[in-house]
């Protein structure tokens, strides 16, 4: 499991919801009752987000449980003497993957939904601008920069999503692809890169 990742989410959380809040009082001393207003929608958003990491957080949790346990462990029934017949050879086998690891990933989903709305991403993207976008936050994360200063969420979290934008557009949206595919130069890319910089395992964002 990643650590320290659901009190990195809800620091940044409740931050904003304090920086909110003082906005908010802000805008009623001065009669501003429309801005205020807004804000009280902003406050509630930002509530819900809070209530829904708890609930990932339950479920993440229950998951680490499950897919720790060795292989086999599960109690089977002593008194069955044959099982049925199943036919999975060459099907996928959605066992092999580590759903804990994947969790960067749900809390920027979970950021996305707020800055835009759930699932914007499914309304089609450009296959070039995503990988632009991945190979930005892949470029800050060798740099050593843990996690991205707008969402305070890891950039791993970032390439991630951006690798499942990629292969939904690709399998799903073709039509809505724009021109061809492009990479950014490995000229380019190294320039974005210091040459010498702090190690990576004591930069944390």
């Amino acid at each position: 499991m990643i650590p320290n990742t659901d009190e990195q989410m809800l620091a940044h959380l409740n931050q904003r919801m304090e920086e909110v809040k003082g906005e908010k009082d802000r805008m009623v001393k001065e009669k501003q009752f429309e801005s205020a207003a807004a804000l009280r929608d902003t406050e509630r958003k930002l509530q819900q987000d809070i209530d829904a990491l708890e609930k990932v957080r339950k479920i993440t949790n229950s998951m680490n449980e499950f897919l720790n346990k060795e292989a086999g462990t599960i109690p089977v029934n002593p008194q069955l003497k044959a099982h049925g017949t199943r036919y999975n050879d060459g099907k996928l086998k959605w066992s092999y993957v580590h759903f804990a690891s994947l969790e960067p990933m749900v809390r920027v989903l979970m950021f996305g939904a707020q800055k835009y709305e759930p699932f914007n991403w499914q309304k089609g993207l450009k296959k070039d601008e995503i990988l632009e976008s991945m190979q930005r936050h892949l470029a800050k994360l060798i740099d050593g920069e843990v996690n991205d200063p707008e969402s305070g969420l890891p950039h791993i979290g970032h390439i991630q999503c951006n690798a499942m934008f990629y292969q939904y557009m690709v399998n799903k949206e073709p039509e809505l692809q724009g021109g061809k595919v492009r990479f950014l130069p490995i000229q380019l890319l190294e320039d974005l890169i210091p040459k010498t910089g702090p190690d990576m395992n004591v930069r944390q964002g």
